[in-house]
């Protein structure tokens, strides 16, 4: 079962409630977190792949994105990242872009992100570096 973390530094919206029922009607488990990081660090069931939303807000959290980075590379994580250019572009400048499997730039499809999401992990398993 596809576990997926949506990561949003801003007010849960139509895009991150409508993902979580897309996901949830494949079967997935998707866990909307606030872009927090004591949030996050207490989160305990590890994910397959992270739905990061770029925005300026999240811009505002480095804390945040390096939590992030660290976890990815750990535990060998997928990461995606919707919403706007110039947030991506400065976000790539903590997260290297070689971990970022996938961009959805606004106006964001939701169906396509989460087709996209759910095929990656399938194809390269839940966790791409753990034994």
């Amino acid at each position: 079962m596809l576990k997926v973390w949506i990561i949003s530094a801003s007010a849960k919206g139509f895009i991150q409630m409508a993902l979580s029922d897309r996901f949830n009607s494949i079967g997935g488990e998707p866990v909307s977190l606030p872009a927090d990081l004591t949030a996050l660090q207490n989160e305990t069931d590890i994910p397959d792949s992270v739905v990061l939303f770029a925005d300026d807000a999240i811009l505002e959290k480095p804390e945040v994105l390096t939590y992030v980075r660290d976890l990815v590379l750990k535990e060998g994580l997928s990461i995606f990242m919707l919403g706007e250019k110039v947030a991506m572009i400065r976000i790539m400048s903590c997260i290297d872009k070689s971990l970022i499997k996938g961009l959805f730039l606004h106006p964001v499809d939701v169906k396509e992100v989460v087709k996209t999401v759910d095929a990656y992990v399938a194809l390269c398993g839940p966790r791409i570096n753990r034994p």
